[in-house]
């Protein structure tokens, strides 16, 4: 909502202020319409070949997955996970040639891409209604880890009929992926390579403004939403949708409609290109649970990778412990690699070194070597192909099943050509 009001505050004072026609011209009706097509339509857009399933999960929520294929040539399906209040779309939205979900598919993957629940293609279940039943908001990044992920990998490895997946998961789509693997170890075996782009799990030095206000307003913001009645969030109705759309296509408001972005993510203006955020308008964000957000909260205000905390009562039925369990990191065996940002708002370098430190299977540990790289970069950014499709995720899938190697090794890679002008500060390095 906040960034709505921005928007329109911003569109007034831009009409009234501006005379600069040419930057009140909209994008192309192209980028009008990759933001109101959803998944499918999208993927027929560019003539991808997708299809939707349903998986249903062990506590009864009922997710969409979509298969996302060319002609498929290599022995394992990839699955990808998205961020907080997102969904699969973040993986094709961009475009060709840069987003990632169509980079792999080019490559010869067989790609899928999850929802979890409570997103818009997610709000389904067995017996709850997500209108009525406050119930079904009754989940945080805990029960995507227990239940969303291993509900689909057992589905994409039936589907497939394979052993394993190549996991690629982004921000709490990290953070699930070491819930699953650190509650259900059996999973491990399931895994051939996890790729963390922007690993979440720590997260006592996020620099996000708006991270760190919802941790100081913690207390009163729940009160207020417990009041109203409102657990599902970061969710826009249709019509404050569609307008929050059709306003951004125009070029001048550019800054306004990143705005809430970049105080999330990190600012950068390089790699986010304007026709990109015309189209994510109509993405994101796409709803999550006031539960969730909770639960980032609580680790990045005890500075601990631990359960949801219900309570001292409740945590004491559950947990037998006053004060919830921590994940038990040290039980996740599958070969993970580890891309970090320096310039990342919710996934700070300090941070991922800490997780770093608590796993015993990372095989690769890379920091992208320009100094503005945010969060949404990974997913969203001008220069994902060269620095994730084409060089890094390929290489980890191919060496994780191969001996793991110690995190602190080099990597040296071959001088990547950028799409923009960023190709000057970008010189590769580890973080050592």
């Amino acid at each position: 909502m906040k960034r709505q009001l921005l928007v329109l505050i911003a569109s007034l004072t831009i009409f009234k202020a501006t005379c600069v026609k040419k930057d009140l011209k909209p994008f192309s009706s192209s980028t009008l319409e990759d933001a109101l097509l959803d998944f499918m339509g999208l993927a027929k857009k560019y003539e991808y070949n997708a299809e939707a399933h349903e998986v249903t999960t062990e506590d009864g929520y009922i997710l969409t997955i979509f298969h996302l294929y060319k002609n498929v040539t290599k022995d394992l399906p990839v699955y990808l996970e998205h961020g907080i209040a997102d969904s699969a779309d973040t993986w094709i939205f961009p475009g060709p040639d840069k987003a990632l979900g169509y980079l792999l598919a080019d490559e010869g993957y067989d790609v899928w891409c999850g929802n979890a629940r409570g997103n818009k293609y997610s709000r389904k279940h067995v017996k709850l209604n997500p209108d009525k039943d406050r119930t079904f908001w009754a989940y945080s990044f805990d029960e995507l880890g227990r239940y969303d992920l291993p509900a689909t990998i057992d589905y994409i490895i039936e589907r497939t009929n394979s052993k394993e997946v190549r996991y690629v998961g982004h921000s709490e789509g990290t953070t699930a992926f070491y819930v699953m693997l650190s509650m259900k170890p059996s999973y491990n075996d399931k895994i051939r390579i996890g790729v963390s782009l922007s690993p979440v799990a720590f997260m006592s030095h996020a620099a996000s403004p708006i991270f760190r206000a919802a941790s100081l307003g913690e207390e009163s913001i729940n009160a207020a939403l417990e009041a109203l009645g409102q657990e599902e969030i970061f969710v826009m109705n249709n019509a404050l949708a569609t307008f929050t759309v059709y306003l951004c296509q125009i070029y001048a408001l550019y800054p306004y409609c990143t705005f809430t972005t970049f105080l999330l993510s990190g600012f950068e203006s390089k790699q986010l290109a304007p026709e990109t955020v015309a189209i994510e308008a109509g993405h994101y964000p796409v709803g999550t649970s006031r539960q969730t957000l909770n639960h980032f909260l609580e680790n990045g205000r005890t500075g601990r990778f631990q359960r949801y905390d219900f309570g001292k009562r409740e945590n004491l039925k559950r947990y037998d412990s006053e004060l919830p369990p921590n994940y038990n990191l040290t039980a996740i065996s599958a070969p993970i690699a580890l891309f970090c940002g320096k310039n990342d708002y919710l996934s700070s370098l300090i941070d991922v070194e800490t997780l770093r430190r608590h796993l015993t299977s990372v095989v690769d540990f890379y920091v992208v070597p320009y100094d503005k790289w945010t969060h949404v970069d990974f997913v969203w950014g001008e220069d994902t192909r060269v620095l994730i499709a084409g060089t890094r995720i390929a290489l980890a899938a191919k060496r994780g099943s191969d001996a793991r190697l110690n995190s602190r090794q080099a990597t040296r890679l071959p001088t990547l050509c950028l799409a923009t002008d960023t190709r000057k500060q970008l010189q590769l390095a580890d973080l050592h």
